[in-house]
């Protein structure tokens, strides 16, 4: 899985829509909906801010990204866990 793929799994487990993200971090709707889709990469700065969303620490999640690996599910699911209870969404 790539990292869209967390993007989308963390958005939907808080019942957040791709608008309301957007508004977060100050971008179109669209350009978030290409990062969930894995049409455009997202930057490590973007990342970090959506890790701040979240509660998340970027530390695996940057190492990835920038090695372009694809993360297993087993990493969705530890994320999502971190997430759950620090989310500010």
């Amino acid at each position: 899985m790539k990292i869209g793929f967390i993007l989308k799994e963390l958005r939907s487990l808080k019942g957040a829509t791709q608008q309301k993200i957007a508004d977060i971090l100050n971008v179109e709707r669209s350009t978030y909906c290409k990062w969930e889709t894995d049409k455009i990469t997202v930057d490590v700065k973007r990342l970090q801010e959506i890790a701040n969303i979240y509660g998340l620490d970027l530390e695996y999640m940057g190492r990835c990204v920038e090695a372009q690996k694809i993360i297993s599910k087993n990493d969705v699911t530890r994320f999502i866990l971190m997430a759950e209870s620090k989310a500010k969404v």
